[in-house]
């Protein structure tokens, strides 16, 4: 795990709890389930319960940990802080609250045992701020209007060889350069921010018009992926319970025409969307170029890649123009919210072309 990573999302983390008084809120809840256990049928308690209730989903909602990236949340699951992300919170309340209506003693217990975890997790998160700055560790925060792409590549994928991921690397340029030539008009040179080495995560720069496309079209793959899970799982099924390859190959075809035509539908949105040059010949020759992409994308969702799209939007003066097109930073943070890590089971299912040749 990125240090100055790790360090920026700490940061994040302690603003945002800070800033919708998690803590306060949680012990309001608390005590108003303390008063109504030591007294049941007084109607205030329960009136003064609803109210904090109410309060506590507001927050819930609000929360700027809701629109982290999945690259972000991943790395708040791995230090142990999923459960105090906003609406994640929210669920897990609302679920103890609703099972334990009529026993309000044993949602009392589980909301201090919530609590009590959130308290040691933001012990151990002030500590890391403090101590990253002591030792002149940064934050690795992004400038207003910046954007960066990262892309987790499973171990296995590239059988943890430095060889295998640099020529990894290679392609995932190579599908990327396909959305700069869409948006652009020009192939750009990616310049690498910082790559974690926990989980083979590699992050890129990239300028808004770039990364506006590629966040659309990432969007996109992974709606259209979700849509084939439960074949996927289905099948996985049926090959434990003894169903020939032979015999799923019907299965295999249905879900591999799904996504090439919805990858057809998406390749002449992105055209039509954002790439300007009249010059028809080589729009055709980017149509087929942006297909392969495509598919080798989509092959990557399905054996467990991960693709984060990320935008700092301008935060100041409302009067001062900036060079970054606002459709563009709202088309990017949206794209990002509904890009979600896909972690299928079972064996890859798409076999979609890499090129002509394949």
């Amino acid at each position: 795990m990125n240090a100055e990573r790790l360090h920026v999302i700490a940061r994040a983390l302690k603003a945002d709890f800070e800033a919708i008084q998690l803590q306060k809120n949680i012990n309001q809840l608390i005590t108003a389930l303390q008063n109504q256990v030591k007294q049941p049928a007084e109607p205030k308690h329960q009136q003064q319960l609803s109210h904090t209730l109410a309060e506590f989903w507001v927050s819930c909602e609000t929360s700027k940990a809701n629109e982290f990236t999945p690259a972000w949340l991943d790395i708040v699951k791995e230090i142990g802080g999923e459960e105090f992300i906003g609406k994640r919170l929210q669920e897990e309340v609302r679920g103890i609250t609703e099972r334990n209506n009529i026993t309000p003693s044993v949602a009392l217990q589980e909301l201090e045992q919530i609590n009590s975890r959130f308290k040691l997790f933001m012990t151990a998160i002030n500590q890391l701020c403090a101590s990253m700055g002591a030792l002149n560790i940064g934050h690795e925060q992004l400038e207003s209007g910046e954007c960066e792409v990262g892309v987790v590549v499973p171990r296995n994928a590239v059988d943890n060889a430095l060889e295998d991921f640099g020529k990894e690397l290679v392609q995932i340029n190579k599908i990327f350069s396909v959305f700069s030539e869409i948006a652009t008009d020009s192939r750009e040179n990616f310049k690498i921010r910082t790559i974690s080495s926990s989980d083979l995560t590699v992050f890129l720069e990239f300028i808004p018009e770039i990364a506006a496309c590629t966040a659309l079209a990432i969007e996109r793959i992974v709606a259209l992926y979700k849509q084939l899970l439960e074949i996927r799982e289905l099948r996985s099924k049926m090959e434990e319970n003894g169903v020939s390859k032979e015999n799923l190959s019907g299965v295999d075809q249905h879900a591999n025409t799904l996504m090439e035509d919805g990858i057809q539908i998406l390749v002449e949105d992105l055209i039509r969307d954002y790439h300007k040059n009249p010059d028809e010949a080589r729009k055709n020759e980017l149509r087929v170029e942006a297909k392969y992409a495509l598919n080798r994308l989509a092959k990557r969702i399905d054996k467990g890649y991960g693709i984060d799209v990320r935008i700092e939007p301008y935060i100041g003066d409302e009067n001062i123009e900036t060079d970054v097109d606002d459709r563009l930073v709202e088309t990017i943070l949206q794209a990002s919210k509904n890009i979600q890590y896909v972690k299928p089971a079972g064996e890859p299912i798409l076999t979609l072309p890499d090129s002509e040749d394949a």
